[in-house]
């Protein structure tokens, strides 16, 4: 089954024109989410987990950790730009094994 037919080229194609219209390069986000990544999998994160993102913006940290790291587990990002969540009052309404904020605490208003 190729890639097409389930749109993810186009999307995959978007993802990668999005990165390189980010501040910094994409080697230096990766060393940022590798160092993140390790963490996770130290604690346990599998292919079985829920791994929630807050200010996912457009998933980069996702597509690091399915194409760099082959992980296969479910994710949830939680961001205005996708969902219309405002972070400040969001409060968590299911289940989750993970969660990550990696690039999210610069945009709050009440950061502490």
């Amino acid at each position: 089954m190729s890639l097409e037919i389930h749109g993810l080229t186009a999307r995959r194609d978007a993802a990668l024109a999005y990165l390189g219209q980010r501040t910094g390069t994409l080697e230096y986000r990766f060393l940022r989410y590798a160092a993140v990544a390790d963490e996770l999998f130290a604690c346990g994160l599998s292919d079985d987990s829920l791994l929630v993102d807050l200010g996912a913006g457009t998933c980069d940290f996702d597509f690091y950790l399915r194409t760099v790291r082959g992980w296969k587990g479910r994710y949830r990002p939680v961001d205005a730009s996708i969902d219309g969540t405002d972070q400040n009052y969001w409060v968590p309404p299911l289940r989750y094994e993970f969660a990550v904020a990696i690039e999210v605490l610069e945009h709050l208003a009440f950061p502490h």
